[in-house]
């Protein structure tokens, strides 16, 4: 099924009064290219983007007031867990108020909203689309600049290529991953 163009800007325009909110720099244009990403991930790997697109715009809203100007690679580890559980439960009701989504597609993006960054939890076609967009965004320089400094970057990059890389499992996510990966080593050269 097909998202409306009209109720996907809305769900941008909400998803975005609360990405200003937290991280700096980074939320903003992470969410375009998060948003890139799953489109690029529906077209080549199917989906359904009533429940991909609002799932992936709305994947880190949690984060409004948990981080500020300022914050670590460590600081941004303490509240994953938190801005998962705080971004589903602001996602609902905003779904809600759209009103035009069914009680199981809610549930169905509030859940991956809720697990996106639990890598354990990572099952399921859905799942691994939402899992592989974001992680795309994230080291995507071109798309979305890096606000750490250099060695925090470094910290962050290697803990992706450990626990992020071996969980790609799309052609077009590993295709995507092998063309960023080398841009996103080189960066602070």
């Amino acid at each position: 099924m097909e998202l409306d163009h009209e109720v996907e800007n809305k769900i941008k325009v909400k998803a975005l009064e609360y990405m200003k909110k937290s991280r700096p720099g980074w939320n903003v244009p992470h969410l375009h290219a998060a948003v890139f990403y799953m489109k690029k991930l529906i077209d080549n790997e199917g989906g359904n983007s009533k429940i991909l697109l609002p799932a992936i715009y709305l994947h880190d809203i949690g984060y409004a007031g948990l981080l500020s100007k300022g914050y670590t690679f460590d600081d941004n580890q303490k509240v994953k867990k938190d801005h998962m559980i705080i971004g589903a439960n602001m996602s609902k009701k905003i779904l809600n108020k759209i009103d035009v989504f069914s009680e199981s597609e809610i549930n169905q993006i509030c859940m991956l909203i809720s697990i996106h960054d639990n890598l354990e939890k990572i099952k399921g076609h859905d799942a691994q689309l939402v899992f592989e967009a974001d992680s795309l965004a994230q080291i995507d320089v071109d798309k979305a600049k890096p606000n750490f400094d250099k060695e925090t970057y470094l910290k962050f990059l290697d803990d992706f290529k450990k626990r992020r890389v071996p969980l790609f499992k799309t052609k077009a996510g590993q295709d995507f991953l092998k063309m960023l990966l080398p841009k996103s080593e080189s960066y602070f050269d």
